[in-house]
């Protein structure tokens, strides 16, 4: 198994992208903790891919607050001992609509989850893993982040900023 004795944590892994990658690491030998803010789909899919034998942890947790990903990233090293992979996957769609029409606070959530959420996670990983130089960062992003949509204004701005981060990152800390 290729990721044997990794530690790896998926955001948004509780359906879609997400849960299949966690999937994917935890066949490839990696223990998984997956990562997203509804308990209830969360467990049932953490169960499904125990069920298939992986490794997995589920940590419910909201990624856009500090003190939820401080929490995720030291109890995750409390548990395994270290912390080699993360994959900021989570994500929302924001808000669809003019910029007349879209609310204030629907495109602040947006932004506070697809972006805000996906740079404290790296900061705290980096933190971690800044003295070894191991360590794998994986952002996922969307074409949105190359061409944004009309009416789509939050998405594609915070995929903007995805892209944006993952490079500034990738030559601060790569």
């Amino acid at each position: 198994m290729y990721l044997e004795g990794k530690v790896a944590i998926v955001t948004g892994a509780n359906q879609g992208i997400g849960e299949g990658i966690a999937g994917t690491l935890s066949r490839e030998g990696a223990c998984v903790v997956m990562v997203a803010r509804r308990e209830k789909e969360l467990n049932d899919a953490a169960n499904a891919i125990r069920e298939e034998g992986g490794n997995v942890v589920a940590v419910t947790a909201d990624i856009s607050q500090e003190a939820d990903v401080q929490r995720l990233v030291q109890s995750t090293v409390e548990q395994f001992g270290t912390l080699d992979i993360i994959v900021n996957n989570a994500g929302v769609a924001g808000p669809i609509g003019s910029i007349w029409d879209v609310d204030l606070a629907d495109f602040k959530q947006c932004l506070e989850i697809n972006t805000v959420g996906l740079w404290l996670c790296c900061r705290e990983a980096a933190a971690v893993t800044k003295e070894r130089g191991s360590d794998r960062m994986i952002n996922i992003g969307s074409i949105s982040g190359k061409r944004p949509l009309p009416q789509r204004t939050a998405y594609g701005a915070s995929k903007m900023a995805v892209v944006g981060i993952t490079r500034a990152l990738a030559l601060e800390v790569g």
